[in-house]
């Protein structure tokens, strides 16, 4: 086969092997430099060196177009803030601009000044310890003494300052919040310096001057939100900065070098000629508010507790630990670093759940172990390690991003953010690298089953909730076999309350059948039977004496033209009075499982018509009694599925069908602990106690709140089991709603227990926490890629400079020389070197272009850096 090969001379319109280069708009340029640093360190054919050359050398390229260094600075921003463990790799792309343009390192180090500034103003101590780690990293650039050590002895100073006048009776959670950012930044600054073969004796000073004023007795933990309490508790529940007190002190014990770190200096050597930086810059003095404003987190406002999930295991005889150890700095800074992931991330959980269990890519090679090698494989290369005295690392990546997000799921008094979240990230994790992630799920799971007995009641709901929206993701499978020998144990214990109701979740999420096919013989009995069947209302069955009477009211109920209390409804009302004479529960059970009937196919359905019928049911409810009756009507109607009963319970309380009492009532009265021993019950609870205390006047509450903790005060009747079960929710009552029970009026009726918890309570969480205000930001979709969001953030801002450069490169094809003259003028245009200090100030006031109202965005992102 033969074909025509066209030569060089029959193509007239060849140049030589010259292509005219694409002109790339300011969008092509912003979203190549936006990929090159929210993606650097993940996994890519690339190396890291290269990578981080690429994104630098392109940020000092194009400094002069605004719209990209505006676009740039704020996504060095987004990038710690929301994935703060790649902190360091975007220092090294400051530095690698720093070393091509100087200008880019000023307005880097201005940009983050102007950021701290802000957010002290506002509160946001989270974004300002992130911020500091990153200006620590940078340490180099920056002329000495003018540097982030400056800044942190005068926030320590504020700090000291403020712990003195308030006094050692009580805890300040904005003091330990700067206690914290200083001691997790100390050792950022410390290992700098040591690469840049400088002294630190400044770090050692510090670190004392602070050690003067917080010891460790300053950071004792309470029970009152431990997660594990008692005698039998698996550890002792260390604060989260004691364990960062001896962990700091013990990196400067050993020079303030940490293994852990990526050495920026030597990753970014091939492409930067001089370690030693020769343009260094001012970071200009902090201006400190007078008066330091409330903090916008919630990490501290109750004492954080180090939870751990994944205790050494024995490996003949030898203790092998897959997490580091929780009093070393790598575990406190760990922890925090994922928490901040978590917390800033949480508008993509696949990207999030991608960026916890990769951790490792972001420290020093050999600090984990390979991923995805089991327990088993692990404790072989351990033993052979040991055998020839060779080091090797056993923490697995895995479970330090677990033990993370259980961490935060099982934080008290609250989690920060939804329940349902932190499921979702396991949920991904799973599919994401089942083999991998399974195994360490299932570890964590035996360690919180294996220790229930010690664990706080409120956190064994949370872990009912998460394990069964868990399995409904996969199948319902797991190793019920191991849970067997559970089912003899006594009625209230722990365990086997856990086993019943998991099975019951379970059918809440599934049907009868689908559940049996996964649990053995042993288990199969707790599943309820006729689970399945939908609710009936007896009365207008064809053999039932009432069903005259009950078609009339149901055809009352129904008539949209007669509502309220008509004389229709008072005629049908007086012939069920008729029909059942001197039997108000009887009267009671018909009118109410009518109305209750009607609405019976949804929720949403019932939760309308009782709005609708509210009247009705109010006029013939007259008495507590009546009350008792219509909650047991409610309850006996949905018999088969009593955790929906007890939303409608809810949708009558909310019409003011029923009072808390007459639930409160049910609940602690009726046969079989339902508080204690069914989810429902616990459910129900909670949310009873959440409408008293919306409730405006202080006497609203008194009754309520005197009556559960009456019914919760330990008789000497009662079992070991059920004593530990009433003081174990009266914990975790009190913990929840200590602003309302704290009031006089409330204490001077509830048992000397509840006093003696409130006041331990109010010792470790002094003040009201306070409420994180969002501001209202641009929709996000959700798991959006963040390259979409962040682009947003600049459209308007390079529309205009986009249309003129457009104009332009039709106007340089037109004309060579035309393109010539513009580049000179361009040149022309730009300002002498000595005006750059100058300059960077004035794009900092001229920012965008107003009609992109950049203030509003810089005050979303610095809330949520999602944008």
């Amino acid at each position: 086969m033969s074909y025509n090969k066209r030569g060089r001379d029959d193509d007239d319109g060849y140049d030589g092997g010259r292509r005219q280069r694409h002109t790339q708009t300011t969008h092509q340029i912003f979203d190549r430099l936006y990929f090159d640093i929210v993606e650097i360190g993940d996994p890519s054919r690339m190396s890291l060196t290269n990578r981080v050359a690429q994104a630098g050398f392109g940020f000092a390229q194009d400094l002069d177009n605004l719209a990209i260094r505006n676009g740039v600075l704020e996504t060095f921003i987004a990038t710690i803030m929301e994935q703060p463990h790649k902190t360091p790799l975007v220092a090294a792309i400051v530095l690698v601009a720093n070393s091509s343009n100087s200008l880019a390192g000023q307005l880097a180090v201005e940009h983050l000044h102007s950021k701290i500034e802000g957010w002290l103003k506002q509160g946001n101590y989270n974004h300002v310890k992130i911020a500091v780690r990153l200006l620590a990293c940078l340490e180099g650039a920056i002329e000495e003494g003018r540097g982030v050590l400056v800044f942190l002895d005068r926030l320590l100073d504020r700090a000291i300052e403020r712990d003195q006048a308030k006094g050692s009776e009580s805890r300040d959670p904005l003091v330990e919040e700067l206690y914290a950012t200083i001691f997790l930044t100390l050792p950022y600054i410390g290992s700098t310096l040591v690469s840049l073969g400088k002294s630190v004796e400044a770090c050692d000073q510090l670190l004392e001057k602070a050690n003067g004023h917080f010891g460790i007795e300053k950071f004792l933990s309470n029970p009152i939100v431990e997660p594990y309490t008692g005698d039998d508790k698996p550890y002792e529940c260390d604060l989260f900065l004691a364990n960062l007190y001896e962990g700091v002190n013990s990196v400067a014990k050993d020079g303030w070098a940490v293994k852990s770190f990526i050495n920026v200096l030597e990753l970014i050597e091939p492409v930067v000629e001089n370690k030693e930086v020769t343009q260094k810059h001012v970071f200009p003095a902090v201006s400190i508010p007078e008066t330091l404003a409330e903090s916008t987190s919630t990490d501290y406002i109750y004492p954080r507790i180090f939870f751990r999930a994944y205790m050494p295991i024995d490996v003949e005889g030898e203790a092998m630990n897959t997490v580091p150890d929780p009093k070393s700095y790598d575990a406190v800074l760990w922890r925090d670093m994922l928490s901040d992931t978590i917390q800033n991330l949480d508008f993509n959980r696949k990207e999030c759940a991608k960026q916890l269990f990769t951790l490792d890519l972001f420290l020093n090679k050999g600090t984990f172990t390979g991923p995805g090698i089991s327990v088993d494989k692990l404790s072989g290369k351990f033993l052979d390690a040991k055998a020839d005295d060779r080091p090797i690392s056993t923490l697995k990546v895995e479970d330090v991003a677990s033990e993370a997000i259980l961490a935060e799921l099982f934080r008290l008094a609250t989690p920060p953010l939804q329940p349902a979240y932190f499921h979702s990230l396991f949920i991904e994790a799973c599919i994401m690298a089942p083999q991998a992630i399974a195994p360490v799920f299932g570890r964590a799971v035996r360690f919180l089953f294996a220790n229930l007995r010690s664990f706080d009641t409120e956190l064994i709901h949370r872990f009912l909730d998460w394990f069964s929206h868990h399995l409904s993701n996969f199948g319902f499978t797991w190793k019920w076999q191991e849970w067997v020998e559970y089912v003899d144990l006594e009625p209230l214990d722990p365990r086997l309350v856990f086993i019943k109701q998991l099975i019951k979740k379970e059918l809440r999420l599934s049907f009868e059948s689908r559940i049996k096919e996964t649990l053995p013989d042993e288990l199969v009995v707790f599943v309820p039977t006729d689970g399945e069947l939908m609710p009936t209302y007896e009365y207008i069955e064809s053999e039932n004496q009432y069903r005259e009477v009950a078609d009339q009211l149901l055809d009352v109920f129904k008539d949209k033209y007669d509502q309220g209390v008509s004389e229709t409804y008072l005629e049908v009302i007086d012939s069920i009075k008729e029909a059942v004479p001197d039997n108000r529960e009887l009267l009671l059970d018909i009118v109410i499982g009518a109305a209750i009937f009607v609405g019976s196919r949804s929720l949403s359905l019932s939760q309308d018509w009782i709005n609708r019928l509210a009247q009705q049911l109010q006029h013939v409810i007259e008495s507590a009694e009546d009350e008792s009756a219509a909650v047991t009507t409610v309850m006996q109607f949905y018999r088969n599925q009593p955790h929906v009963g007890t939303v409608v319970l809810h949708f009558l309380l909310l019409e003011n069908v029923i009072s808390p009492a007459a639930i409160i009532t049910w609940l602690f009265e009726s046969p079989g602990d339902v508080v204690f021993t069914e989810n429902h019950g616990w459910e129900c609870l909670i949310r009873t106690l959440d409408e008293v205390a919306q409730e405006g006047e202080v006497q609203d509450h008194v009754g309520p709140f005197k009556s559960v903790f009456e019914y919760l005060a330990v008789k000497d009747s009662d079992s070991e089991q059920l004593g530990w079960w009433k003081r174990q929710v009266t914990k975790s009552l009190i913990r929840k709603y200590v602003d309302y029970i704290k009031n006089e009026q409330i204490l001077e009726v509830v048992p000397t227990n509840v006093k003696d918890i409130v006041g331990q309570y109010l010792a470790v969480r002094p003040i009201v926490p306070r409420k994180k205000v969002i501001i209202a930001e641009p929709k996000v979709e959700e798991d959006q890629p963040m390259a979409d969001a962040a682009a947003k953030g600049v459209t308007e801002a390079t529309s205009a400079v986009e249309s003129k450069e457009t104009k332009e490169a039709e106007t340089a094809a037109e004309s060579k020389e035309a393109e010539v003259a513009e580049s000179k003028e361009a040149e022309s245009a730009a300002e002498p070197k000595d005006a750059e200090v100058a300059e960077s100030k004035e794009a900092e006031s001229a920012a965008e272009p107003k009609d992109a109202e950049p203030a509003a965005e810089s005050n979303d992102k610095d809330e949520t850096m999602q944008e």
